[in-house]
């Protein structure tokens, strides 16, 4: 799993006093101990959204969970935050659960539907890894909708993480044509969108479609696309990164 390469680096030190975002989420009680994928969710759409909005890594908190330790959460990509009178930027916000966060001012919210059934996030993490888990919450539909756990949409996302590894460790070094460019402009301007209008799986999908028949990636291309990608699946977008500098 790529995400074991760059964690040590990111997670190395704290991030308390180094400017980062905040945002924060709610966790739904459960009677499994073990952190489960529908709070799991609500995490990584704070910190996808967050990401977007701030263009800065954000320090994620559970209101009602403020001290919570669990590894897992760092291989999602999540930075957790410590200081509980942090001002925050942004929070997503379970639907039953509102009157958690009613007295939190100045945060942007973003309603959050439910996953269900209660599966525990250990269950899965090994073998698909954390940006697999990250575009299948994403990937879902609208966050405000609520959702069941399929096994298929997970399988369709670790696919096409697949691909776009392979796509980047193969890169080529030529220049894209001028149509190329502009689709790449293009691409940015419609992810961008459907991003602010709270649409991260049509987003994907965009990104999906333009990756759908290539067989190799020029550089430019590469770059464009781990941008893009960055706040779905931020070990992947690093490891594309990687590729070109190594070069």
């Amino acid at each position: 799993m790529i995400e074991r390469k760059w964690i040590k680096t990111w997670l190395g030190g704290s991030r308390e006093n180094n400017g980062a975002s905040r945002a924060f989420s709610v966790m739904i009680p459960s009677n499994d101990l073990a952190l489960d994928l529908e709070n799991a969710r609500l995490a990584v759409m704070a910190d996808f959204f967050c990401t977007w909005q701030t263009g800065k890594k954000p320090l994620i908190m559970f209101l009602n969970a403020p001290n919570i330790q669990n590894e897992n959460l760092a291989r999602l990509g999540l930075f957790m935050c410590q200081d509980q009178g942090a001002k925050f930027d942004l929070g997503v916000i379970p639907r039953d659960f509102p009157v958690i966060a009613e007295n939190i001012e100045g945060a942007k919210i973003i309603n959050a539907g439910r996953l269900l059934p209660h599966t525990s996030l250990e269950y899965l993490l090994p073998d698909f890894g954390g940006d697999v888990l990250r575009l299948y919450f994403l990937y879902l539909g609208p966050p405000d909708r609520d959702y069941k756990f399929e096994w298929i949409n997970l399988a369709g996302v670790y696919k096409f993480a697949q691909k776009v590894w392979h796509l980047g460790r193969g890169f080529t070094g030529s220049t894209p044509s001028v149509s190329t460019q502009e689709e790449l402009v293009g691409l940015e301007e419609v992810v961008n969108t459907r991003i602010e209008q709270k649409k991260p799986h049509t987003a994907l999908a965009a990104i999906m479609e333009f990756l759908k028949d290539k067989k190799h990636l020029s550089e430019i291309e590469i770059l464009m696309v781990a941008k893009l990608l960055k706040p779905y699946t931020p070990f992947l977008s690093a490891e594309l990164v990687s590729f070109i500098s190594s070069v």
